[in-house]
């Protein structure tokens, strides 16, 4: 009965240095995105407005842009209102 309540313990204490590890590695991930963020802020700073606009951004946008990507609004391109309008009726049918 020894034995099982030994090779119980060991699980336990296996669980928690495994638990320790992945809190240890998140930490390790939160700073190293942290780092990129930064390093991604100074890039896109560097950038006049021209540029940034060209890529779909603006001064106040860049931080959101990093850390949570962009809106779905604004991956959709810009419609042209000629090219959209719908077609004549004879088009579309299929005859």
């Amino acid at each position: 009965m020894s034995a099982t309540m030994t090779t119980r313990t060991t699980a336990r204490q296996h669980l928690a240095v495994r638990r320790d590890r992945s809190l240890l590695q998140r930490i390790v991930e939160v700073v190293a995105r942290e780092f990129r963020v930064r390093r991604d802020m100074r890039a896109l700073g560097s950038l006049d407005d021209a540029a940034l606009h060209d890529i779909g951004l603006t001064r106040g946008s860049m931080e959101g842009a990093l850390r949570y990507g962009r809106s779905v609004e604004q991956l959709r391109p810009a419609v042209d209102e000629a090219a959209s309008a719908p077609l004549p009726r004879s088009l579309v049918e299929w005859r």
